[in-house]
């Protein structure tokens, strides 16, 4: 995306360039929470049986939106 868009894209400037425990660089832990509350709740609103997993996150993402059941599944095996 950055050779593309250069480093001072829109997505890019909300990265947190310190690398998380795992390696990965993320957005701030605060927008991933906000965006995945808002992403659930409207996902809930519309398939209340959906299975949601957040693949490659971190345990206390899962806890902070409320899906510790879902701790290992990953939507993106099809």
């Amino acid at each position: 995306m950055e050779a593309k868009l250069g480093r001072r894209n829109p997505i890019s400037t909300r990265l947190n360039r310190t690398k998380s425990a795992d390696g990965r660089v993320r957005f701030a832990f605060e927008l991933r929470v906000q965006v995945y509350r808002y992403l659930i709740d409207l996902t809930r609103q519309i398939r209340p049986d959906l299975e949601i997993g957040l693949c490659l996150e971190e345990r206390r993402t899962f806890e902070a939106v409320r899906i510790t059941d879902s701790i290992g599944h990953c939507n993106c095996v099809i």
